[in-house]
């Protein structure tokens, strides 16, 4: 049998699939190795992207460091800043530079208008969303129980898909509620940072006068020293005195040298505190003039009590909180709402046109209310409305906190100004007395009476003196600028403070009106006894205590209880007005000390005035 001949014009099908293979495998390998490529390229080697071992510093790449202009912006133009360098500054221009160039009221400034922004995208939520879009795409379709029914195109066209919310149960508006209050809280943030600027400034500014006053004590001092030394020098010269004097004399001047150059340090390190908080590069050109007055307020002359009411009404991270806690209490109420459903109306249109299929082009439209209950979310809205309550809850203690560190920090830097006031006036009596007894023994030293040991121990006490003046006059400005920045004021130059508040006559009504009787004012937001019912009875009782004690009292007042009393007056005056009575005191001081006399004279004795003292 022969076999038949092989038709070659048919079809081999077996050879069409093994070519289909053979062309696919190569590809298929390609993409395999491209992809296996990538995925390794991609992977981090850790060993060459930190430090060789933990003893070696890492060597950072170029792109990883700034660019070569690395430099500090000077200070903005202004009328201000055009002073620097050319003159010195006073307080006012150094504020009006700070508030234009420190970063910090810049940065708080940026958070309020991002927290603004947050309200109006709050806002948005009572419109409509409307989306527009266009899609090209490819088709293919094919039925199988349809011969030929195969069919591919390019269809194109528009759509629009509108959503609007109707009824949400409140959410949206507590939402939009809640972003209003922190918008409210990034402003009173913001007045917050101006007013620490402000304080900062002035604490700086003064802290830089105190510097060069100091190096002024310094320098008198050195002439005392060096004015000492050539006395003693004149007098080993001539004989009169001995060379142990002199020398002495000579450690005394270098010592005061030594003091002089920490003084030009302390000066140039207020100099660089000044600049930092205006807001300027350092430099020499930066310089002030002497303050010759401490600072003051608009609310200077309140008491206590009003001082601390003040705070509680108009200090900014107050009302901060004040805003924080409200912003909670809707950020509970909208976490509320999300549990029950929510209303929208919908709409949506399209137009598709087909290249290369029948019947085109195609039109869809729909529009419907939508009601929609999230019923199940895995406890999800429940921890929800747990995690705003607590969040809450935190705030509020927060709030009263931060209410009890303001009235501690008024309270204390109220009796913080009132005793630096007393104090500068101590001081410069001080500094008079020591000044009559340095010249007065310099006189004595150069004729004899006194010897070195007492002019060096004088000198010493007039440079002391001297410093602990500047140091009160330094306390008290910063006392002041302290205490306006915790009631929420701003400090302002002012002067003639100490004249003032000086021996200030206050009457009873004044004192009972000013008097913390544990309450506050009916104007505070929030209205609770600044101290506790027990302590009020204590006084009472205390009272009642030395009123007995007054009326049984049938001799005369002893030195220590002349003393006692003194005490007690500075601290009913400080709880009531913090001003320090001392003209009574010192007149039954008087009278005593001349009955004292009057009965050692009788015995033929008068004890030496430091007795006495």
């Amino acid at each position: 049998m022969s076999r038949p001949a092989r038709n070659l014009s048919s079809p081999q099908p077996v050879m069409t699939m093994n070519r289909a293979r053979t062309f696919r495998t190569p590809l298929t390998a390609g993409l395999m190795a491209l992809g296996a490529g990538l995925l390794l390229t991609s992977c981090v080697n850790v060993d060459e992207e930190v430090s060789r071992r933990p003893s070696e510093l890492w060597k950072a790449p170029v792109e990883a460091l700034p660019g070569q202009d690395v430099v500090v912006p000077g200070p903005r133009p202004s009328s201000a800043s055009k002073q620097l360098g050319v003159k010195p500054i006073d307080l006012p221009t150094a504020l009006d530079i700070a508030l234009e160039n420190n970063p910090e009221t810049r940065s708080s400034w940026y958070q309020a208008k991002a927290a603004a922004a947050s309200y109006g995208q709050s806002q948005s939520s009572y419109y409509p969303t409307v989306t527009l879009s266009g899609s090209v795409g490819r088709e293919y379709s094919h039925n199988y129980l349809v011969q030929g029914s195969t069919q591919n195109a390019t269809v194109y066209g528009p759509s629009l898909t509108m959503n609007w919310l109707l009824f949400d149960f409140g959410k949206r508006s507590a939402t939009a509620d809640s972003a209003r209050e922190s918008l409210y809280a990034a402003n009173f943030g913001y007045n917050q940072t101006y007013q620490d600027i402000v304080q900062q400034v002035v604490v700086a500014y003064y802290n830089l006068g105190t510097a060069m006053a100091s190096l002024q004590a310094t320098q008198a001092s050195l002439e005392n020293a060096q004015a000492t030394y050539e006395a003693a020098k004149t007098k080993l010269d001539t004989g009169l005195g001995n060379k142990q004097d002199m020398l002495r004399s000579l450690a005394d001047v270098k010592s005061v040298e030594a003091q002089l150059e920490g003084d030009y340090a302390n000066i140039e390190q207020a100099r660089a505190q000044l600049a930092a908080s205006i807001g300027v590069k350092v430099g020499e050109y930066l310089q002030i003039e002497p303050p010759s007055a401490p600072p003051s307020f608009a609310e200077i002359d309140e008491g206590v009590s009003g001082l601390v009411a003040l705070a509680l009404q108009q200090r900014p991270d107050i009302l901060q909180s004040y805003a924080q806690t409200r912003s909670a209490e809707y950020d509970l109420q909208a976490a509320q709402a999300d549990l029950w459903p929510e209303l929208s109306a919908q709409a949506q249109g399209s137009y598709q046109r087909a290249i290369d299929r029948p019947n085109n082009p195609m039109e869809y439209a729909q529009a419907a209310l939508v009601l929609e209950w999230d019923i199940f979310q895995g406890f999800n809205k429940k921890y929800t409305i747990e995690q705003a309550r607590s969040t809450l809850r935190s705030q509020q203690q927060d709030l009263i906190n931060q209410k009890l560190q303001v009235v501690s920090n008024v309270w204390t830097y109220y009796f913080a100004f009132r005793s630096a006031i007393k104090q500068v006036e101590a001081r410069k009596e001080a500094v008079t007395a020591q000044q009559q007894a340095y010249d007065a023994i310099s006189i004595g030293y150069e004729t004899g009476i006194n010897s070195l040991l007492d002019l060096l121990t004088a000198q010493q006490d007039l440079d002391i003196a001297r410093q602990a003046l500047v140091d009160a006059e330094s306390t008290l400005a910063n006392s002041v600028a302290n205490l306006a920045n915790a009631i929420g004021s701003l400090p302002q130059p002012a002067q003639g403070i100490e004249q003032r508040f000086a021996q200030q006559p206050v009457s009873e009504e004044q004192q009972e009106e000013q008097a913390v009787d544990g309450l506050f004012r009916d104007s505070d937001p929030d209205p609770k006894p600044l101290a506790p019912q027990w302590m009020q009875e204590d006084e009472d009782d205390k009272d009642a205590e030395n009123n007995s004690a007054a009326a049984s009292a049938t001799t005369k007042l002893e030195p220590h209880d002349t003393q006692g009393n003194e005490r007690a007056q500075w601290h009913d005056d400080g709880r009531d007005q913090g001003v320090h009575q001392a003209g009574q005191t010192d007149q039954d001081s008087q009278q005593i000390v001349e009955d004292r006399e009057g009965e050692n004279a009788a015995d033929g004795q008068l004890p030496p005035s430091a007795d006495v003292e």
